[in-house]
């Protein structure tokens, strides 16, 4: 069987996954500073949207169209998707990130409204930094950017796990949701394989969201 890519809707899913991660990283820093609990879950319920919906479900699925089989003929393999299953698959996507959205929001280092929570925090990773080090600024600086960034970072590692459960049942679903007179083969090693990528990608994309992009607002100790 022959395979043909249409480097046009590559380019488009990729543009799509594009956009729906910055209307994510925008609508979470707009969580991060608005108040009020109403204000709180629309954004985050549109965050899960634009992440999950559009970032993932809509790239999978669009990818998923650049790619054209055919016999040895030449006839081309015809394929469609069950409705339910492909509705299914689009809930899973953005339900696992919604949970993931959910959990990793609580991490102190990116909540604007714990600042005290976060400076003791950070007050208790700098005791142990001896006086000849305070002196030096640039030193101190960079310590508290690295705990910024790499401590404590449990709940962004398990909101990135809810993350990647959704992404893996978005796949997997989406793929049995596909209608063709044609055989597909799960190979176990890819398998462990995607389950492996899923879980890293989407933890680094979380530390991503939560402490790299959050870590250039003011921090107190700064």
């Amino acid at each position: 069987m022959l395979q043909y890519w249409s480097w046009s809707m590559i380019l488009l899913s990729y543009l799509i996954s594009t956009t729906g991660s910055y209307c994510t990283i925008q609508l979470m820093e707009n969580w991060r500073r608005v108040d009020g609990v109403v204000h709180k879950r629309v954004m985050l319920v549109l965050s899960a949207f634009a992440l999950g919906g559009c970032g993932i479900w809509c790239t999978h699925f669009t990818g998923m169209t650049a790619l054209e089989l055919k016999f040895e003929d030449g006839t081309a393999l015809e394929m469609d998707f069950e409705l339910g299953l492909t509705i299914l698959s689009f809930i899973f996507a953005v339900l696992g990130v919604f949970v993931g959205l959910k959990i990793a929001s609580s991490d102190p280092y990116f909540l604007e409204m714990e600042a005290s929570r976060r400076k003791e925090m950070l007050a208790s990773n700098l005791k142990n930094i001896k006086m000849s080090t305070v002196v030096n600024r640039n030193a101190v600086a960079r310590r508290i950017k690295i705990i910024a960034l790499f401590s404590r970072l449990w709940l962004i590692m398990l909101g990135g796990a809810f993350a990647a459960l959704g992404v893996l049942g978005m796949h997997y679903i989406g793929m049995l949701a596909q209608r063709s007179n044609a055989t597909v083969d799960l190979h176990p090693g890819v398998v462990v394989a995607s389950v492996l990528i899923a879980f890293f990608t989407a933890n680094a994309a979380f530390w991503i969201l939560f402490r790299a992009t959050a870590s250039s607002c003011d921090l107190e100790a700064r």
